[in-house]
């Protein structure tokens, strides 16, 4: 039996639709920006050791992920100002994107100080981490590009496994291009064509 809604229920109800969606769109900038400076960063950890630059790839790592932090706090304070309170979801995936990035911290911080370590070794790493982070986020969002995207993940782990080699880096800025960046920029042009 279906009730008849009340205009300040619907109202209620279209808010939270148009505030889940404002998440949605500064969800989906985020994730392109950040793939964009992250591949930009292996790529010039590539060319600092394969070219052997006369500085360490600190000076490009360190300001870069600064200055990232602080646009995107920026934005995130301007575009979410007046969405007081995340769906659950958004919850959800901010938790998953979370775990997986301190994953990528702790690995990192333990193959620096493991000195029999191969850092070249860190991207298939990430690839084994970022793709249980798109199946898992393919669950909560139904969609069958993430999940698709997280068995691209894993191939390239094996691919990236079977060579220990500087060149681990430049491929994996190009996975970060192929495997997150352009699908979530499909993905927030579909959106936007059709919101």
């Amino acid at each position: 039996m279906l009730t008849q809604q009340s205009p300040q229920e619907l109202s209620q109800v279209k808010l939270a639709l148009e505030r889940e969606q404002r998440v949605v769109r500064f969800r989906g900038l985020v994730y392109i920006f950040w793939g964009l400076i992250v591949a930009k960063c292996f790529l010039a950890e590539w060319a600092v050791q394969v070219y052997r630059m006369p500085f360490s790839s600190l000076y490009v790592w360190m300001p870069t992920m600064i200055f990232a932090a602080v646009c995107t706090w920026v934005y995130a304070g301007a575009a979410l100002k007046e969405t007081p309170t995340r769906p659950l979801t958004g919850k959800y995936v901010s938790a998953i994107w979370g775990g997986c990035l301190m994953a990528c911290v702790l690995l990192t911080t333990l193959a620096i100080g493991a000195a029999n370590i191969s850092l070249t070794i860190l991207p298939a790493m990430f690839a084994v981490v970022i793709g249980v982070g798109y199946f898992i986020h393919s669950v909560i969002d139904h969609r069958f590009l993430f999940k698709l995207t997280a068995y691209g993940w894993w191939a390239a782990c094996v691919a990236l496994s079977l060579q220990t080699s500087v060149n681990n880096f430049a491929w994996f800025a190009l996975a970060i291009l192929l495997l997150q960046t352009a699908p979530t920029t499909w993905l927030h042009i579909n959106g936007r064509s059709k919101g």
